[in-house]
Parts: structure tokens; C-alpha cells; sequence
């Protein structure tokens, strides 16, 4: 359990969160915002481990993550759906034969999602998000590698011969000695 101050502290950033992403929008989105801001927290409270490190970027982690799921189910809420149209119109053939938009990261399982997040949005380390979850780094790199499966069918992930290693600036290393591309 965290302490007292650390909890008041996070949800006092919670509610100042909430308040900022909904700024603007309406009285029924800062409700929303408010309350998985809250629901946030106290699911940190509950699920937090001391030996995943500290409480209040465990439980920022958490609130960014049930604000912004509830603000975009907000707002798919709102949004008119494709299938009202006047079926007189022809239009409705059209609309109900259109391909899927692509895949976002609020389309990806629950778990995948909150990797994703972590680790594009929040800027975690593999190491960091692994000791938030629960699990080894390279857990979390298979689990970013099935996200971006799903975000992007059809990518050709890159291939590597057996024993090379690639650095950052997509030069290859095999024996120690760098080989021009």
C-alpha cells in the first residue's frame, strides 16, 4: 500500500490530468475524465507493488492510460454512426462496403494497448514497463512486436542473419567490424 501523501499526491495529479485533457470539450467529458481519473488511482492503489518501484509513476501510468480510453469511448459515443444514412439515397451501399479504417492503439487488447502506451506515449524503457507489468524485457518486446503486427499488417519485419547485430543507424555488425551496406 502506498502512503497517505503518496496517494493524495496522485490523485491530486489525477484530477489536475482529467482537467487538462478535458479543457474545453464540455462539462459531460470533464465528468468522464474526472471519474477514470479516479477509477484510475484507486485501481493503482489496489493493484500496486512496491517492488515495481515508486507509486506515483506506477499510478500516472494508469490514470493517462483510463483517461484517455475513457475520453475516446467518449467520443466514439458521439460520433454519428455510418449506418443511419437514408437507405434511398444509394449511400448506405457505399458506406457499408468501405474498408476498415486502420487499426489504432485503442483497438489493440487491453494488455498490448497499455504497452504501446507506455513505451510510445509515456517514453518507458523496455526494462521499465517490464518492471511495471510484472514480467522480463523480453516479454515486453515480443508483446510491442505483436502490437505492431496488428497495427501495421503486411510490414515485412526486418531480418537478421544469425549472429548479426544492428544498431541504431542500420549499420551491421557481425564479427566486431563494421560492414558498409
Amino acid at each position: 500500500m502506498p502512503t497517505d501523501t503518496d496517494f493524495s499526491e496522485a490523485y491530486e495529479w489525477a484530477l489536475e490530468h482529467a482537467a487538462i485533457q478535458s479543457r474545453g470539450r464540455g462539462a459531460d467529458l470533464a465528468e468522464v475524465a474526472h471519474d477514470a481519473a479516479t477509477d484510475g488511482v484507486v485501481w493503482a492503489r489496489d493493484n500496486y507493488n512496491p517492488a515495481k518501484g515508486a507509486f506515483c509513476p506506477f499510478s500516472a501510468a494508469i490514470v493517462r492510460r483510463c483517461v484517455s480510453r475513457a475520453i475516446q469511448a467518449h467520443n466514439r459515443r458521439d460520433r454519428p454512426s455510418v449506418f443511419s444514412l437514408d437507405l434511398d439515397d444509394g449511400r448506405a451501399d457505399i458506406a457499408a462496403e468501405a474498408e476498415p479504417g486502420p487499426m489504432t492503439i485503442g483497438d489493440l487488447p487491453d494488455d498490448l494497448a497499455f504497452i504501446v502506451r507506455l513505451y510510445m506515449v509515456d517514453g518507458y524503457t523496455m526494462r521499465e514497463i517490464a518492471m511495471l507489468v510484472g514480467c522480463v524485457p523480453d516479454t515486453v518486446q515480443q508483446k510491442l512486436r505483436k502490437a505492431a503486427g496488428l497495427l501495421a499488417p503486411g510490414r515485412t519485419p526486418p531480418t537478421r542473419k544469425a549472429g548479426e547485430k544492428r544498431l541504431s543507424g542500420g549499420s551491421r555488425l557481425s564479427t566486431g567490424r563494421r560492414v558498409e551496406p
